[in-house]
């Protein structure tokens, strides 16, 4: 053999040694890969647009990013500041890559209640800084500055309350909402009292009486001219209280002069009912005249208005003289929120209705106040959504930006979506005052300098968007873990049943093959098909890449549009029912062996569907969700308004005579006697325990096969790495025992497939007769 040949002989044997080594390492995504992958935001990505900002004057880029670490059961958070000199005009001979940060500031915290990052709500100052609220170890909130320029943090609050909301200008102005003081003392007086009177209590507050964080009722905090002041209510002169809605909507202008808020009404005109029309005849959320109850506990769905606090006076002036039109059902803006000008003579409203008609039939309006005058203008009437469809020219918009403040002729941008396509509306002001359209443009076709890249396949990634000749490049990929991961295929699904027609995401079998048959997992609760989410959705509950590296199928499925309704349940089961049609008969799905995942809301659909007659399940999970039942119910009943009306709207009628037939019919809850297959249900402590309870105890009863796990949390979304894997990973192994027979050999599970195979015993006399013994761990 040549010197020639024996070199190729080792090089094609150094290859294929590097092949095997490298296949070796990879594998495919387990639970724990799951729960260690970085996000940018949130856990959840619920601030997603927020990860990534540039400075007012755009110097600087600061990115958000997310892990959690099951080592230590934290979550741990970066923000990494960059020079944008640095990423756009990188040394020739440099990867955009190896860019460095200038700064980053880490921050972790062990996860409790609703955390899902260790910081949140980050926003640019006008004074190049970035304001953020820091979680601490005892579940509160504050708020800090991180200046770039001087590498300093710094604490903008005093530690003494838990910070809800807030909106800076800049470190001498800014706006806040904390738990309102007068119900936190009064709670912290009842917890020692010898008795309590109930009032309009949920039983959860009842039963644990320190455990409403109030978060939905507050007071209103403003800091001027670096002096802090509880706003005061001119009228009552009690501290001015801020419900959830104002939470949420919470604005201060530039100049620090001004916030603007929702505030909620007292009393409800009976002159509104016909002033004011619904998005659509039937809409879920009718307007109610009378008196509204403003110290309900869980207060979402109180009507208010939108109002400009002066922050030297207090004085409180309405914008509009209308209420907020998202609370009556018009929900396309709902996602938007106020936005200032930047010299903060104009204000804007996502949807509002005004004192008089803005339009020809009274619709709501996407508004400008000029707030010299509080004249109100309508820059774009809002499109109805009629629960299932839409009107035609329905766009959601996202965000709106006053630019270009010439004299009196301000210009309006707004990020809209219709038919899956983004768009920048532009908007200019005429003499007379009207607003008029001027151009539309897609948003993929504006440059922009950088965004996070992702996508069902591909784990997100930093890049500087192309511009001229130059490629897209890479500035930052918080995952490198992943490319050892092996990854099944994953694909948008299209099914119909006749009449309607449905679509998901179609998750195949790791090695699928055409002719075999596969068991499949339905998961509910929709999707967004631009995200990197392995799991399918939330991944506290669902498992979807996990379970196809075991050669499950899943569909990952959206929900049915109505909601509120006495069909909504319904609806969905018939989804779930035609898509197994489908899958089995084009590609493979085993139609007899069939899981099915219900989370928050689709606790009632997975339920419906459990006890259809025409549909059958072989395995079933449910956590934390409404069930559409007798005790939830009474949970809710004297705490919540808008919870009580939307449990009617489900069952068709209040849980009392004559809405009692209804209930009987349509709830899940009084048809259990029906169910067999073997069901999971989850709850977190607290006010999970009761809203899961009565299923669990409803088929302990019938002797029929569920058992039923509590999470130590009271995270509806879960996040706690610890938490995480027991939610996650039981699933995993709930429906891989039921669907394929499969005994985890992992000595710590014994007593855990202990109890599935009584479980299994219980099952199999369910389906025979209804005598089963009553089954004990």
């Amino acid at each position: 053999m040549t010197n020639r040949s024996l070199r190729r002989l080792l090089a094609a044997v150094c290859l294929n040694l590097c092949i095997l080594t490298l296949y070796a390492q990879e594998h495919t995504l387990t639970v724990s890969d799951d729960i260690s992958i970085v996000r940018f935001g949130t856990i959840w990505g619920e601030e997603r647009d927020r990860a990534v900002q540039e400075s007012p004057d755009g110097r600087w880029l600061c990115v958000h990013t997310v892990r959690a670490d099951e080592r230590d059961d934290r979550l741990h958070d970066q923000l990494r500041f960059y020079r944008n000199e640095r990423l756009l005009h990188p040394q020739p001979s440099t990867p955009l890559s190896d860019v460095h940060p200038d700064w980053i500031v880490e921050e972790s915290v062990v996860p409790i209640n609703q955390m899902d990052a260790t910081v949140t709500q980050l926003r640019w100052t006008r004074g190049e800084e970035v304001a953020f609220l820091k979680w601490t170890a005892d579940g509160k909130r504050e708020l800090y500055l991180a200046d770039p320029s001087k590498q300093r943090v710094r604490k903008l609050t005093n530690g003494d309350r838990d910070i809800i909301s807030f909106d800076i200008a800049d470190e001498k102005h800014f706006v806040y909402t904390s738990p309102a003081q007068e119900i936190v003392d009064r709670q912290a007086r009842e917890v020692h009292k010898p008795a309590r009177v109930v009032g309009n209590a949920m039983l959860t507050h009842v039963l644990y009486p320190g455990s409403d964080t109030v978060a939905s009722r507050t007071d209103l905090w403003s800091v001027r001219e670096g002096h802090e002041q509880r706003i005061v209510d001119p009228e009552s002169h009690k501290p001015l209280r801020i419900l959830a809605d104002g939470t949420l909507n919470l604005s201060i202008s530039p100049d620090g002069a001004w916030i603007a808020t929702v505030r909620p009404y007292d009393n409800i005109p009976q002159e509104w009912v016909t002033r004011y029309p619904l998005a659509y005849p039937g809409a879920p959320h009718p307007l109610r005249p009378g008196v509204q109850d403003l110290n309900q506990i869980v207060n979402w769905g109180l009507l208010g208005e939108y109002v400009a606090i002066n922050t030297a006076s207090g004085s409180i002036k309405p914008l509009a003289g209308g209420p907020d039109a998202f609370r009556l059902d018009w929900t396309e803006n709902r996602l938007a929120g106020i936005t200032w000008s930047s010299d903060s003579r104009f204000v804007f409203l996502p949807s509002t209705f005004a004192d008089r008609p803005l339009t020809p039939d009274n619709r709501p309006c996407s508004s400008i106040v000029e707030m010299k005058s509080f004249a109100l203008s309508c820059v774009r009437p809002s499109k109805r959504n009629f629960g299932t469809t839409h009107e035609d020219g329905y766009a959601r918009l996202f965000s709106a930006r006053l630019l270009n403040q010439n004299g009196e002729s301000p210009s309006l941008e707004l990020e809209t979506e219709s038919s899956g396509t983004r768009w920048f509306e532009h908007y200019t002001r005429s003499p007379d005052g009207r607003w008029k359209a001027t151009a539309r443009t897609a948003v993929a076709s504006v440059p922009q300098r950088f965004e996070i890249v992702q996508s069902t396949l591909h784990s997100p990634v930093l890049v500087r968007t192309a511009s001229g000749d130059e490629a897209q490049s890479i500035i930052f990929d918080p995952n490198p873990q992943l490319k050892s991961v092996h990854m099944g295929t994953v694909e948008d699904y299209r099914w119909s049943d006749g009449d309607k027609n449905w679509n998901g995401l179609l998750f195949r079998p790791i090695g699928y093959q055409p002719g075999v048959h596969y068991p499949l997992v339905i998961q509910t609760h929709g999707f967004d098909n631009s995200d990197f989410m392995p799991s399918g959705n939330f991944p506290s509950v669902f498992v979807a890449e996990e379970l196809a590296a075991a050669g499950i199928m899943v569909l990952q499925v959206k929900d049915c549009p109505e909601r509120s309704t006495v069909t909504e349940m319904s609806c969905n089961v018939s989804e779930y029912r035609a898509a197994i049609e489908q899958l089995s008969a084009e590609e493979g799905a085993d139609a007899d062996r069939v899981g099915l995942i219900g989370f928050s809301r689709t606790v009632s659909y997975v339920m419906k569907a459990l006890v259809s007659k025409d549909v059958r399940f072989a395995a079933a999970s449910i956590t934390d969700g409404i069930n559409v039942g007798y005790m939830a119910y009474l949970v809710d009943a004297a705490g919540s308004e808008s919870f009580i009306r939307d449990q009617e709207n489900l069952a068709g009628g209040p849980l009392l005579e004559p809405g009692m037939g209804a209930w009987l019919k349509n709830s899940p809850e009084f048809n259990t006697g029906d169910i067999r297959t073997p069901l999971r249900i989850v709850s977190r402590v607290d006010s999970g325990i009761l809203e899961m309870w009565e299923p669990y105890c409803r088929l302990w009863l019938g002797k029929q096969p569920a058992e039923m796990i509590v999470l130590n949390t009271k995270a509806h979304l879960v996040a706690q790495p610890s938490v995480r894997r027991i939610a996650q990973e039981g699933n995993l192994d709930w429906f891989r025992f039921w669907l394929q027979g499969f005994v985890d050999p992992d000595p710590s599970k014994r007593d855990q497939y202990q109890r599935w195979e009584a479980l299994r015993a219980r099952e199999m006399l369910s389906r025979i007769h209804h005598d089963a013994p009553p089954f004990s761990d």
